[in-house]
């Protein structure tokens, strides 16, 4: 059952809305392609949590972060350096103890470190194009070497992203991941000059929260006003979005005496099979946030020009290439 509910708007020129969608830049997000306005720029660090295939609820997850603007081997050398420098610092001789500091034949650098008794972690840091890339793993009962192994391999599926022709694999910034996994999450950030931020969160194995979105804003509105932020729905509704039904909730935050508001729009995939065509996919953007230096900021975009915005995001999603289920 669908519903849908909209007022609030002041509507404006189209001029004055087209401004937020005439230009735009092709991104891949997991496995799908997003058109991301250039006034939203890509944070430089994209994070997953992904896990190898056959790997069973127990088994520990391989975290990756992806740092862009890498563009050299001595940038890369730089912040290697610091890691190793922070890996060094442990006073204790038990705990979070650097066992070894290598670097590879293909020139990628691996740490091992000893957290506590027979339970460690190891990092793999290596270059893929203009983007750094950093693996962990946690180990237990002395299994460091096969956890290393691991990495390695998983190193070696992790290439470099050309958008204009995407291949197979999970897209994660710069970089995409063309290997079989049993879990594959990603977290994409983008910001404006003027604390607007959209977040997508891509997880493709992951089942449905079994309370809807809709649901739970209704239960989140009622403890939002005990905190004085009256919420105001500017639409809600079910909609399809690369072919999978979506919750979509757009809304407006007033605080109370301030005189001030926030935007918050948010959007959940909704699927009864989930896979590589059918990933668990949220987006959220919300207005009035710090900038990343921690400056305040207001809400300055118009509710018609950030609802365009929005359309103009959730109506380009697509697959990016078939891939068996």
């Amino acid at each position: 059952m669908s519903f849908s509910i909209l007022f609030g708007c002041r509507y404006h020129s189209e001029e004055g809305v087209e401004k937020y969608v005439r230009a735009d830049v092709v991104h891949c997000v997991g496995r799908h392609l997003i058109n991301i306005p250039t006034s939203l720029q890509a944070s430089n660090i994209t994070t997953g949590i992904f896990k190898i295939e056959d790997a069973i609820a127990q088994d520990p997850e391989i975290d990756i972060f992806v740092q862009s603007g890498i563009t050299t081997k001595t940038k890369f050398n730089i912040e290697v350096q610091k890691r190793r420098s922070e890996l060094s610092r442990s006073e204790s001789k038990a705990v979070d103890v650097l066992k070894m500091d290598t670097v590879l034949p293909d020139g990628s650098t691996l740490f091992r470190a000893q957290e506590i008794d027979d339970a460690y972690f190891s990092e793999m840091f290596f270059l893929r194009g203009n983007a750094m890339v950093k693996l962990r793993l946690d180990s237990f009962g002395n299994a460091y070497l096969e956890a290393e192994q691991q990495l390695k391999k998983l190193s070696k599926s992790i290439m470099s992203l050309d958008v204009s022709n995407v291949g197979l694999g999970f897209c994660l910034g710069p970089v995409v991941i063309q290997s079989n996994l049993s879990q594959e999450n990603g977290k994409f950030t983008y910001r404006d000059n003027g604390g607007l931020v959209l977040e997508i969160g891509v997880e493709t194995f992951s089942h449905d929260d079994p309370m809807t979105l809709s649901d739970r804003m209704k239960r989140d509105s009622f403890a939002l006003q005990e905190l004085k932020v009256r919420t105001e729905v500017l639409r809600a509704r079910q909609r399809t979005t690369a072919g999978m039904l979506t919750d979509e909730w757009l809304g407006i935050g007033h605080i109370v005496g301030a005189g001030e508001h926030v935007l918050k729009f948010m959007l959940e995939t909704r699927r009864k099979n989930p896979g590589k065509t059918t990933p668990s996919i949220s987006l959220s953007l919300d207005s009035g946030q710090p900038l990343s230096d921690g400056t305040r900021t207001t809400t300055q975009i118009e509710n018609d020009q950030a609802v365009a915005m929005w359309d103009h995001i959730v109506e380009s999603i697509k697959l990016a290439k078939q891939e068996k289920h």
